[in-house]
Order: C-alpha cells, then structure tokens, then sequence
C-alpha cells in the first residue's frame, strides 16, 4: 500500500528523484517508460514523502527492488 501525503514535491526534490530512478534503471537496463520504472518511480516518491531525501540512502532502499 502506497504512503498517503499531501505534502508536495518541489522542483529540486522531483530532480533528484529522477536522477536516482535515472541511476538505478540504467544500470539495471530498465526502459524508463515501462512498468518497472513506473513502479520504482512510486516507490521513490513514497520514501520522499516518508522523509528519505538522501540520494545515496534512496538509492540503498532501490537495490532489493533490482534483484532479478
């Protein structure tokens, strides 16, 4: 279940988030438009909205989610 928030997501919070999804896809040569970038991109907005803004520490929470 994703977290509910109705804090908003500034200019420079959406750049980092998509640069880790960016990252994070690249090296494991997911399509960016396909389903599992979708589902990674939602996931990363929820930790933000949860408190987690560190790029590095985003990043960390991805890796399980990349295992194939």
């Amino acid at each position: 279940m994703p977290f509910a928030s109705f804090d908003a997501i500034g200019p420079e919070d959406l750049a980092v988030l998509r640069q880790v999804l960016e990252r994070a896809c690249h090296a494991k040569q997911i399509p960016l438009g396909g389903a599992r970038a979708q589902m990674l991109a939602r996931e990363l907005v929820d930790w933000h909205l949860f408190g987690v803004s560190d790029p590095a520490e985003l990043e960390a929470m991805l890796e399980p989610l990349l295992v194939d």
